[in-house]
């Protein structure tokens, strides 16, 4: 995952799971790695920051955040 610099102090304040990692990179952004079961209960975790966290793998994740988003915008475009 994906997250620009200043959720830093977010991530480390709450981390998801104790084997999260974050690598600062060049750019300023956060590359975020865990090793952890991918379920409903992750997908909350990535949808609580909104557009400021960007899922690239597993694709499996990827794909529920993605299912969740739509979901929200078909409710709030009636």
């Amino acid at each position: 995952m994906y997250f620009p610099g200043y959720a830093k102090n977010f991530l480390q304040e709450r981390p998801y799971h104790p084997s999260m990692k974050i690598k600062e990179l060049s750019c300023g952004d956060l590359h975020v790695t865990m090793n952890v079961a991918v379920n409903g209960l992750l997908k909350q975790w990535v949808m609580y920051y909104g557009s400021i966290a960007e899922v690239l793998k597993p694709a499996k994740l990827r794909q529920m955040v993605l299912d969740s988003a739509k979901e929200l915008v078909g409710m709030y475009e009636k």
